[in-house]
């Protein structure tokens, strides 16, 4: 026979239970969610690679194209060496961007044509530098047509470099927004979990 008592005891061991499930609950979705978040951090941190790094390889264009232009006003090959250091650093970068966006076909066919561009730029200065070096007249018709060729190159180089960007910064912001959701989610798993018990 139940008495009142009893019954009690059953209402107060079924509202302990069902706390406890619902604490369970609770941290196997905080947990989940974490799971989410820090995945998404790492999403937008890699973002944040793949712009710093474009960024990165267009001021080495720059700095090949700035010594190339030093070594042609000055005539000391000093300012070759820059040049050499640069170019083997976009490569470098251009190989890592690469890999970095190796799941996006849209950003691999731009890279193509990023590709053939900076080879294009490059095979331009080492022209340049070659034709100064047999001729060292600064203002020859080779060498005035090697910067005019090399600035129409950089500004297409450019106009990738910002396409690039532009897709980097659209994933960035699509990956912050689900960053943020799942960060709103787990708050308010957190304050159900608190009002629970």
């Amino acid at each position: 026979m139940f008495t009142g008592v009893d019954k009690i005891a059953d209402r107060i061991r079924l509202g302990y239970f069902t706390a406890l499930v619902l604490i369970l609950v609770s941290f196997f979705m905080t947990f989940y969610t974490t799971e989410r978040l820090l995945n998404q951090a790492v999403k937008v941190n890699h973002t944040n690679k793949v712009i710093s790094h474009l960024s990165d390889l267009l001021y080495n264009i720059k700095e090949g194209e700035g010594s190339f232009r030093g070594f042609v006003i000055t005539n000391d090959k000093s300012y070759l060496l820059p040049n050499t250091i640069a170019q083997k650093n976009t490569f470098v970068l251009f190989d890592t961007i690469r890999s970095l966006t190796s799941d996006n076909t849209k950003q691999q066919l731009r890279l193509d044509t990023l590709k053939s561009l900076i080879d294009k730029k490059f095979a331009i200065i080492n022209a340049g530098i070659h034709v100064y070096e047999n001729s060292h007249v600064q203002n020859s018709d080779s060498i005035l047509q090697t910067i005019i060729d090399g600035n129409k190159i950089m500004e297409e180089i450019k106009v990738q470099e910002i396409n690039l960007q532009a897709e980097e910064n659209n994933l960035m912001n699509v990956r912050k927004d689900k960053f943020n959701s799942i960060s709103n989610v787990v708050t308010i798993i957190n304050i159900i979990s608190l009002a629970l018990v």
